[in-house]
């Protein structure tokens, strides 16, 4: 006795027409792309004006606060404002070969290249392309580039963060419904009982190590993958230790502090953080040494003062 199994039909979506938007609206799509891709100072539409000497989009990321600038005052001194400058330049054609890389990339100053450069079409790229496209850039010193077709556009539209770009720009939602004001509520109660059973009752203070993610975040546990990670950390680890009615209170640093209520002074050492970390790489081995250097040192200052004038907070 044999039995049929009935084939199913898997539910999927037709490929989303980027030749249907006319050449603005291509570019405003790249612009809402892009507004989380890096920290931007400013973001400049200048291919609407009509002049946009070659590219759609101009934009500048913000600098690391660790990045050196010179110190003299002259007129080719870096500001800080400028930041790093990209060209973003989009395509709405159905075929782009290498030669027409060539091209595109034709109108980047030699002298003066951009930071970052970013071609995004609607078309789909062959290796040949891509190759014509990381080779060129090299050759004319682009530090940063990024090349975007067809299916790494439709990747990033159905990203759930996404999905109001999606929207807007081809009436198409992701999101089944929006969830009703009860379900909502009801869901907060769920994840605080969950908080309370895991961390303790609201009653009393905890002392517990959490992680906060940034909910954009698509790269946890690969911190390489963020060129300013250490200035933007996308999670961090924190000591949870009470409820909230609106979430959970979190300690972000502890410092030794003292008080002088006589004269109503305080003060307080942030050179070392006294909240616990776990020391898992040779880095954090490092801080963690020069932090107990730190930490012995304030201790030495403190028992050569007055008994009971300093406190840590």
């Amino acid at each position: 006795m044999t039995t049929r199994t009935q084939a199913r039909i898997a539910r999927t979506f037709a490929p989303i027409h980027f030749e249907d938007l006319d050449p603005h609206r291509f570019e405003d799509l790249l612009r809402q792309l892009i507004y989380d891709f890096r920290d931007w100072i400013s973001i400049e539409a200048t291919g609407r004006a009509g002049s946009d000497e070659g590219f759609d989009i101009r934009a500048f990321e913000r600098v690391p606060q660790n990045t050196p600038f010179p110190d003299d005052e002259s007129d080719e001194q870096a500001h800080r404002m400028d930041g790093r400058l990209w060209m973003i330049q989009g395509k709405r054609e159905k075929k782009i070969t290498p030669a027409d890389i060539t091209k595109i990339l034709s109108d980047i100053n030699d002298e003066s290249p951009p930071y970052g450069y970013i071609l995004a079409a609607s078309t789909t790229f062959s290796k040949a392309s891509y190759d014509r496209f990381r080779q060129l850039l090299k050759q004319k010193g682009v530090m940063e580039f990024y090349i975007w077709g067809t299916s790494e556009l439709e990747d990033m539209l159905y990203l759930p963060k996404n999905d109001r770009i999606m929207f807007t720009f081809f009436g198409v939602s992701l999101v089944s419904r929006r969830r009703s004001r009860s379900t909502e509520i009801r869901n907060t109660v769920t994840v605080k009982n969950i908080l309370h059973k895991i961390l303790g009752e609201p009653q009393r203070e905890f002392n517990s190590t959490i992680l906060l993610r940034d909910i954009n975040d698509i790269h946890y546990p690969f911190a390489s993958e963020y060129v300013d990670f250490q200035e933007r950390p996308r999670w961090i680890e924190r000591e949870a230790f009470h409820h909230h009615p609106l979430g959970i209170i979190v300690r972000n640093r502890r410092c030794f502090a003292y008080v002088d209520r006589d004269r109503k002074e305080w003060d307080f050492f942030d050179r070392v953080n006294l909240l616990y970390k776990r020391v898992e790489t040779e880095s954090e081995r490092d801080d963690h040494h020069t932090a107990v250097v730190e930490i012995l040192k304030v201790y030495d200052f403190l028992a050569s003062c007055e008994a009971g004038r300093f406190s840590y907070r």
